[in-house]
């Protein structure tokens, strides 16, 4: 919303700044406005955008000035779509994680099963020593914890310990 009212401050003679955005780990927190349009033609349409790329975290402003042509409601949707479609387009996109780091310590006999698990899941070693056993430090997506603890405990004979 600070970006909105320095948009807001920097565009006073505008006519209209729309907006939406969707934030949080599953996009629950989202909201959008018409600034004054007619009812769905703005704020829902750059809100469709996002959502059509399964974005969060995202949120866009279109500043829009009157410039004399009357577009009507398609004309508005249209524009409205349009623009936000090609901001998203022009802009690179990150994918970003939520991840637990988790310490496995397993016998040596049991490093092919963990590897297995681990490519099973696509978890990277971020660290490992070998001492009296081994032990891995692996970041897990949270997406794939509870699957990855599972099959650790089948595959490797429940012989994994496994520090949060």
């Amino acid at each position: 919303m600070s970006v909105l009212d320095a948009l807001r401050r920097e565009h006073y003679n505008a006519t209209h700044h729309c907006f939406a955005y969707r934030v949080g780990y599953e996009g629950d927190d989202f909201r959008y406005s018409d600034d004054g349009e007619p009812s769905g033609t703005a704020g829902k349409r750059i809100l469709g955008a996002i959502d059509r790329r399964e974005l969060t975290d995202t949120g866009i402003v279109v500043v829009r000035y009157f410039g004399g042509t009357k577009l009507g409601v398609g004309g508005l949707a249209r524009a409205y779509t349009d623009a936000a479609d090609e901001v998203l387009d022009a802009c690179a996109i990150e994918q970003r994680f939520l991840t637990r780091r988790l310490t496995l310590t397993f016998p040596y006999d049991m490093t092919s099963q963990v590897h297995h698990v681990l490519d099973m899941h696509g978890v990277p070693v971020a660290d490992r020593r070998y001492e009296q056993s081994c032990i891995y430090v692996v970041d897990v997506r949270l997406s794939v914890h509870a699957r990855l603890l599972r099959d650790l405990e089948d595959y490797a004979q429940r012989t994994v310990s496994i520090t949060e």
